[in-house]
């Protein structure tokens, strides 16, 4: 620390040196801490405007998500009537009391049962080998009874004469079905925020993206027509290239067909013959021969028969030209009809499927309807039947009778579903004690046997 006081001292005596020869040396210093604080203030201005701008930038995104959010809400509004709006949040308000007051509850209950296991599980003292073998066979011993128990009420009880039974089955059946429908309920609705913020943060980015050069609606729209015109004169050409196509295949096998009868002739296929003998057709022949004049007549005959298919051909070309272009026509109109096709074939594809699905859900609705009314009919029938026994004295005694025993069979399947959970759970407690206990053990004996080990060595 001297040293650098030293240095800095040094330094200081310097730079007064320097200074003191100046002569404007107290203007300058003004000066130099004028711009100083000049500096400072600029910076502090650039800081204030940094933060302007993200604020500035902040309101936007969120102007831009908010006016999104009620442009949506506009949207769903739409059409909506009073009615509607108090429909929906009575059906909001039940599905969200139905929630809370039964499968939050099962869960709040459930969570407690499971609070409870853990507190005795750590709460318990030292349990031994034979402290959990005694509890084993209790536990079995109480099933055993339980067994034994259930199956003389099944004796016991007619399933004839019990009347609530399939209206219980129908109850539970109905509790499971809600169950399964508030956990898909759930489901849906976490998914539903996810999806909710991921286009939330798609509209960030988008609007963070708004800045930078984006192709607009006019762009795209010039673009398709490029790609139109394109398309136009790319199957003009095609169609031309494909009548070129078609005729130079016409003239080839004109010209095959030209040679084979030349060769049957005897003409030469040589195109240096050829020309000579054009020639000989308007110049005496100067070589020294006796049949001049049949190859005379001979060119003479192949000359006309060249004219004469000339003049033949030429209507059919004349013919061809306009066939071809029809041709093309046909072809392009029929990609486009094809095109049509596949797009309502598409369509129709998925009004077929959107029709089965609602002619599944309709069957749905069908058979729930049904067994609505199978159930009523069979309400309806009991209801007759009580009416029946209740119209005399010995039918009243008898109800009564019923139902004191329908009440002391449900009060004692009760009481043996409450023993059987309360076993359930002291085994489960119990099974769940013996292993940790077991895993304590397994850790005690390799620790033993590591310490034999050490021992073992340090005597080596």
């Amino acid at each position: 620390m001297e040293n650098e006081r030293d240095i800095v001292v040094k330094r200081l005596e310097q730079m007064s040196r320097k200074i003191d020869n100046i002569p404007n040396k107290d203007q300058i210093l003004r000066a130099v801490t004028q711009l100083r604080l000049e500096k400072d203030k600029k910076k502090e201005i650039l800081t204030q405007l940094s933060d302007e701008v993200a604020a500035l930038h902040t309101a936007q995104q969120r102007y831009s998500r908010l006016s999104q959010q009620l442009m949506e809400i506009k949207k769903a509004t739409v059409g909506a009537t009073p009615q509607s709006l108090m429909s929906k949040l009575e059906e909001e308000i039940k599905v969200t009391e139905f929630i809370v007051k039964e499968k939050l509850s099962k869960d709040l209950i459930q969570l407690k049962r499971q609070h409870d296991i853990y507190s005795r599980v750590s709460n318990d003292s030292y349990i031994s080998k034979t402290s959990v073998e005694s509890l084993s066979s209790k536990i079995n011993m109480v099933r055993n009874q339980v067994a034994v128990l259930l199956e003389k009420q099944k004796h016991t009880q007619n399933s004839s004469n019990d009347k609530l039974v399939p209206f219980r089955q129908q109850a539970a059946i109905m509790g499971r079905k809600k169950d399964a429908i508030l956990d898909e309920y759930r489901t849906d609705m976490n998914k539903y925020n996810a999806l909710q913020k991921q286009v939330e943060e798609k509209q960030l980015e988008l609007a963070d993206a708004g800045a930078l050069d984006m192709p607009k609606g006019s762009d795209f729209k010039d673009y398709i027509g490029k790609l139109k015109q394109r398309n136009i004169i790319y199957k003009r050409n095609r169609a031309l290239l494909s009548g070129l196509k078609s005729e130079t295949g016409v003239l080839q096998r004109t010209l095959d067909v030209l040679n084979t009868k030349s060769v049957q002739l005897g003409v030469p296929q040589d195109a240096e013959a050829l020309a000579s003998l054009s020639v000989t057709s308007s110049k005496p022949i100067p070589h020294d021969t006796d049949n001049r004049e049949e190859l005379l007549s001979f060119v003479a005959q192949v000359s006309t028969s060249i004219a004469s298919h000339k003049a033949r051909m030429l209507p059919l070309l004349d013919e061809l030209r306009p066939l071809r272009e029809e041709a093309a026509n046909v072809n392009a109109e029929y990609e486009e009809v094809k095109k049509t096709h596949d797009r309502t074939s598409a369509i129709l594809e998925t009004g077929t499927e959107k029709l089965l699905q609602e002619v599944l859900s309709l069957r749905d609705l069908k058979q729930s309807a049904e067994l609505e009314r199978a159930t009523l009919d069979a309400k309806q029938q009991i209801a007759r039947m009580e009416i029946q026994r209740a119209s005399g004295d010995t039918g009243q005694a008898m109800k009564e009778a019923v139902l004191a025993k329908i009440q002391d069979r449900e009060r004692l399947a009760k009481q043996l579903k409450e023993r059987h959970r309360q076993m359930k759970d002291s085994q489960e407690q119990s099974t769940r004690q013996k292993l940790l206990w077991s895993n304590l053990l397994r850790l005690l004996e390799v620790k033993e046997k590591a310490l034999e080990a050490v021992k073992k060595n340090e005597e080596i």
